[in-house]
């Protein structure tokens, strides 16, 4: 019989409960032991979206596997609008912290700083180890003995594969105290994300333009926008997410295509601005140009192709089929909401705006593609006990590992969403005739992209980075 999913929801009298029921010199037994912890990210009782009844399985799973384990989903009252950055510093601080905690690449500077994380590959190592000693603790809560060398880097080298390539700079780092610091793991994805080009095939194909043949280069985009920019009908050919602040967010696909970054990391170690480039100038100009510079059709002047788009227009107007292309974040495991028959999805084309040669590109920082990759990952909180640390890291390898990944695409699949789903997992999982409904330009364009990615900017101060650039 499942175990209720309420179960997630911590009752009055288990908070009064000693959250490890560990006699000091007894090794912890991750399977046996009752323990109870707070869980950032878990999936919303209400929310019914085909990913969230995903996850909603993965974890009933769990528990039913682990009934020893009590977990409380994490909540904390916003400040600002910011909940998801001032809510987890709160509960820190209030002495209730998430013990499983969300670690988003523009935070995760300020939780490494202060040394909220815990290295994981040093609890997986804990985990996996044959000697029981690494599992024991002392009066003190302290370690008896740790997992030897080889046995961390191999926990290391099981954690490297689960982490896209672009990401494992942000997932592996330093404290940051200096350039000679050493590295450590401090979270792992359970989401891959990167950003791609979405394009609505019927606009295409209505402008005179192959749905089959996505834009290649700036030059491209630009032509292919004017194309489809119909202001009578109030639609446009382009659009990117200008939300205030948020406008260098929605712009950063062109600016990361070019020499140009938000931050990079210097030789002493210190994290520097790195957009004043001609190549970001370049993409800036190029921005403008697709905005505001008019151009002509049948002998009447069209002012622009391109829609700075406010958030309250961003998924209406792609919704009512007046938008053409935008940058969206495109899943590593299923592309929930894009009809296959009418969107297509293309890597960031090159930043080559055309009637330039080879070598202006060069000296300039251009011809490239740059797709933004980012990633939700989980964390376990270094202030929670031995037992909780280890417990969390055992859901957390869970969640990321192949079984969870195997029940995430069986729901994908029997509510419909097969054919939504990355073919990778759907071959890997015996859904072999499904997988031929899938387009093949999807996973070509998802791995082209991720291939070209690079991390959202993750170094020191870099929480409100969107907003200093805007």
């Amino acid at each position: 019989m499942s175990r209720p999913l309420t179960c997630l929801t911590l009752t009055l009298a288990a908070l009064c409960l000693t959250p490890a029921a560990v006699w000091a010199g007894d090794p912890i037994d991750v399977k046996n032991d009752s323990v109870f912890f707070r869980a950032q990210n878990l999936p919303n009782p209400t929310d019914m979206s085909p990913a969230a009844i995903a996850r909603r399985s993965v974890v009933r799973n769990f528990l039913e596997a682990h009934p020893n384990y009590n977990i409380e989903a994490f909540a904390m009252p916003e400040v600002s609008g910011q909940a998801m950055d001032s809510g987890p510093l709160m509960a820190i601080a209030a002495g209730v912290p998430p013990h499983c905690i969300y670690v988003n690449f523009r935070q995760s500077s300020t939780y490494v700083a202060q040394g909220f994380l815990a290295p994981l590959e040093e609890l997986l190592a804990r985990i996996q180890s044959d000697n029981p000693r690494v599992r024991e603790v002392d009066d003190d809560d302290n370690w008896v003995q740790d997992p030897t060398d080889q046995k961390i880097a191999d926990a290391l080298q099981q954690i490297k594969a689960r982490v896209p390539g672009p990401a494992w700079p942000v997932v592996y780092r330093s404290d940051e105290s200096g350039p000679d610091s050493p590295k450590s793991v401090c979270a792992i994805p359970i989401q891959n994300l990167v950003m791609g080009l979405l394009y609505r095939k019927d606009l295409f194909a209505a402008a005179g333009l192959s749905p089959d043949q996505p834009p290649e280069t700036w030059e491209q985009l630009m032509q292919f926008a004017r194309d489809m920019t119909v202001p009578e009908k109030r639609q446009y050919g382009m659009m990117v997410y200008a939300g205030g602040r948020d406008v260098s967010w929605g712009t950063y696909a062109f600016l990361v295509s070019t020499d140009a970054r938000a931050v990079k990391l210097d030789e002493e170690g210190n994290w520097r601005a790195a957009y004043n480039t001609r190549g970001a100038a370049e993409a800036i100009y190029f921005m403008w140009r697709m905005a505001h510079e008019s151009f002509k059709r049948d002998g009447e002047d069209i002012p622009g192709c391109l829609k700075l788009a406010k958030p309250a227009d961003w998924g209406e107007l792609w919704k009512l089929g007046r938008i053409g292309m935008k940058f969206e974040y495109l899943n590593d495991e299923v592309l929930s909401g894009m009809n296959p028959q009418l969107v297509g999805i293309a890597p960031v084309p090159k930043s080559d705006p055309g009637g330039v040669s080879e070598q202006y590109l060069l000296d300039n920082g251009l011809g490239g593609s740059g797709s933004e990759v980012n990633c939700q990952m989980l964390g376990v909180f270094s202030g929670s006990t031995p037992l909780q640390q280890l417990a969390v890291m055992e859901f957390i390898w869970y969640f990321t590992g192949e079984e969870a990944q195997r029940e995430r695409t069986r729901v994908y699949v029997e509510s419909g969403m097969g054919k939504f789903v990355s073919p990778v997992l759907l071959e890997r999982f015996g859904y072999d005739r499904l997988r031929k409904q899938v387009p093949e330009g999807w996973q070509k364009a998802f791995t082209q992209a991720m291939e070209n990615g690079v991390p959202e900017p993750y170094g020191r101060n870099t929480q409100h980075i969107y907003r200093y650039m805007s």
